[in-house]
């Protein structure tokens, strides 16, 4: 069923994801600041761009770009709390891309050709190994994924996370404002923390009082 939601999703997929063809090299470009996180709709999105990647019988290879200072830094856990997040279509767009598995398009003649990596497991006895196949991953992934996304744990992490972030903006203060000069500095009661903080002050070149409540010290 088709929700104005996914609507919204759909829109807003053009912009953060493209694809385009330069001289035969498919180039598929994320533009979701400030990290280019995984958000639903970069999921989308990179569902088309890689659908047009496969219909294009001139691109001979793929690059995925990211704009900004990085590329795809993780998943976006604001989407997290979403009531309509899609576990499923979010572990479904990953596997198409993100898998180990690297996929080789040569198209002078017209073949594709499948390697998948040599994976080394670490030192271990063979029988501690584990000896699921991708496709039990496939199942087990988005179940284990959602369990961990609903849990008290991970909302309270969720929840800390942006609290921080949000305590360290101020409500209502200008983004352009300036930071008035600090000229001199007073602390009340030195002991340890106010003598290594004065400290600090006086060792950058500003004028320091220590106000102590008792003259025993």
């Amino acid at each position: 069923m088709i929700t104005e939601s996914n609507r919204t999703i759909e829109r807003m997929s053009v912009h953060v994801v493209s694809y385009e063809n330069r001289k035969s090299i498919g180039l598929v470009r994320i533009s979701n600041p400030l990290v280019n996180a995984i958000s639903p709709q970069v999921v989308e999105g990179l569902g088309r761009a890689l659908a047009s990647f496969e219909a294009d019988s001139e691109a001979r290879a793929l690059v995925i770009h990211c704009e900004g200072r990085t590329f795809v830094a993780g998943g976006d856990i604001a989407s997290f709390e979403s009531a309509d997040f899609d576990t499923e279509l979010s572990v479904r767009c990953l596997r198409g891309w993100m898998r180990p598995r690297v996929r080789l398009w040569q198209r002078y003649t017209e073949r594709c050709w499948v390697a998948d990596w040599n994976w080394r497991w670490p030192a271990c006895e063979p029988s501690k190994r584990p000896s699921m196949s991708f496709d039990d991953g496939d199942r087990v992934e988005p179940r284990e994924f959602e369990q961990l996304r609903l849990s008290s744990t991970s909302r309270a992490l969720r929840h800390l996370f942006f609290a921080g972030r949000a305590a360290a903006r101020i409500p209502g203060l200008p983004s352009d404002i300036r930071a008035r000069e600090l000229c001199s500095v007073g602390i009340v009661v030195a002991g340890t923390m106010g003598g290594g903080i004065a400290m600090n002050f006086a060792h950058v070149g500003i004028p320091v009082v220590l106000v102590e409540t008792t003259m025993k010290r």
